[in-house]
């Protein structure tokens, strides 16, 4: 306003919005930036044109112009390699900060060690809380030269205070092994863990998307010391004294002490602490975001299927988890299957009699509970399934490799429409009876597959079909 000369007149120009835009698209700072500042600006003149009179010459004149905001570039996964690498380094500085701050916290207990009697006066001066420089050089006890001779003002505090750079190692795993977004991952809270409704040797982590309208969760075994749990709890115990100090704070996990603040570091102090850590282990260059795609990937190359790593990511749908993992990333696993699956029918046809090969009946793709087709129910492609007896993991139907869906025959969409229905109604009733969480966790994936992932590819006229079969033939109620 001070350049088009509107600074200081009585009423602002009711075209102040596209005088605004015009100006700022002279500015050399990105279209995302730019953007940015437009809705920021949009809704303050907005509310100065509802609450305050005469601000302007005329009624607001609407700008409907935008800034073009490009999609974020996320940079290539890590190699497995390279992963195993970042999660080791992490690991390793994990032991090296727990094992400091639980010395240190011993010898203040004990009071035994010059250190601690010092550091015992300093939180006494400071109120919970190691003081500043400044105020320990005006104190009369000497207490600046005892500072010095026991290593400083910044080891001290690391001695009973995790800061900035201790949380890191315990955020690279966490984050990689949640494959969150970094910015919902570094506001998990304290009470983010959940014991799994169906099984006792599960858990999950449980942690809010800013942008997500649903909770996003992770599952992991019970018990186990590398654990994404288990680092969560480690962490808690860690930065239990740091929640007294800042009631605004409490309820997080990832506190640190810093210059006398506690407080969840920011995005910056995030940033910085990566580029440190990737230094002090000559770790191949990555970031936070390149994590996440990295667990999308091995998750997908490890179970053949994108809909693992859709649900490893929490995504609605196949179509924003392929932005970080497509076909391509898989293309080798599947070269292995089709090899492999050769050198076995070649085995096969070389053990077997040729007559009985010719009179060998096909095997019938058989039915499941929700209407997918199983190729094979004795192949074994469910963990803790075995070839010896059939498959019983009917809730596990939608994400299995051996599920045939064929889209155009309406007795198989029938079945799935059943299946549809059936499983909405129960949740309702799970709702209404207290029980929505052993639904979450035994029906919900299936739900999501057929209403996300199935039902939109059926053509209409299949579909059409496929609910005058599905009214005659009822299904099961579900428990």
């Amino acid at each position: 306003m001070v350049e088009l000369g509107h600074a200081h007149t009585e009423r602002f120009p009711r075209k102040i919005l596209s005088l605004f835009f015009d100006w700022l698209s002279d500015t050399p700072i990105k279209d995302a930036s730019k953007q940015s500042d437009m809705i920021i600006v949009r809704a303050l003149i907005h509310w100065c044109a509802r609450n305050v009179q005469d601000i302007l010459d005329g009624p607001l004149a609407i700008e409907s112009r935008n800034f073009f905001r490009q999609q974020p570039v996320i940079g290539p996964s890590l190699s497995e390699h390279d992963s195993r690498l970042v999660m080791n380094a992490a690991l390793v500085e994990i032991e090296e900060v727990a094992t400091r701050i639980r010395v240190g916290r011993e010898e203040l207990n004990e009071q035994a060690t010059q250190r601690a009697k010092l550091i015992a006066r300093l939180l006494e001066i400071g109120e919970g809380r190691i003081p500043v420089e400044r105020i320990v050089a005006t104190s009369k006890e000497s207490l600046a030269r005892r500072m010095r001779d026991e290593g400083g003002l910044k080891l001290l505090c690391r001695m009973i205070f995790p800061v900035p750079r201790d949380l890191l190692p315990f955020y690279v795993a966490i984050q990689f092994q949640l494959a969150g977004n970094p910015q919902a991952i570094a506001k998990l809270r304290r009470d983010c863990i959940e014991v799994n409704e169906l099984r006792e040797d599960r858990e999950w982590v449980i942690w809010d998307k800013p942008r997500g309208a649903k909770a996003q969760r992770a599952d992991f075994p019970a018990g186990k010391a590398t654990s994404a749990p288990s680092l969560i709890r480690r962490l808690s115990e860690l930065t239990q004294p740091l929640t007294s100090l800042n009631e605004a704070t409490k309820d997080f996990v990832f506190l640190a002490y810093d210059r006398g603040r506690v407080a969840v570091p920011s995005l910056q102090t995030w940033h910085n602490s990566l580029l440190d850590f990737r230094h002090r282990h000559n770790l191949p260059e990555f970031t936070f975001a390149q994590l996440r795609r990295t667990s999308a990937v091995l998750h997908h190359q490890a179970a053949g299927s994108i809909l693992i790593a859709r649900q490893k990511l929490n995504h609605a749908s196949v179509a924003t988890t392929v932005r970080y993992s497509s076909y391509e990333n898989v293309g080798d696993m599947h070269d292995r299957v089709v090899h492999s699956s050769q050198e076995e029918l070649r085995k096969e046809i070389h053990s077997v009699p040729l007559r009985r090969l010719v009179r060998k009946e096909p095997v019938a793709p058989a039915d499941t509970v929700f209407g997918f087709l199983c190729s094979d129910p004795f192949a074994g492609h469910v963990d803790q399934s075995s070839p010896e007896k059939p498959c019983d993991h009917f809730h596990r139907c939608a994400t299995c490799p051996g599920a045939l869906i064929p889209l155009d025959r309406p007795d198989v969409i029938a079945a799935i429409l059943r299946s549809h229905k059936s499983l909405v109604e129960t949740k309702e009733r799970a709702i209404q009876q207290g029980w929505l969480p052993r639904f979450n966790a035994l029906y919900q994936p299936t739900l999501d597959a057929i209403s996300n992932d199935l039902l939109p590819k059926v053509p209409a006229h299949v579909i059409e079909a496929a609910e005058s079969i599905a009214k005659i033939r009822p299904f099961p109620i579900l428990e």
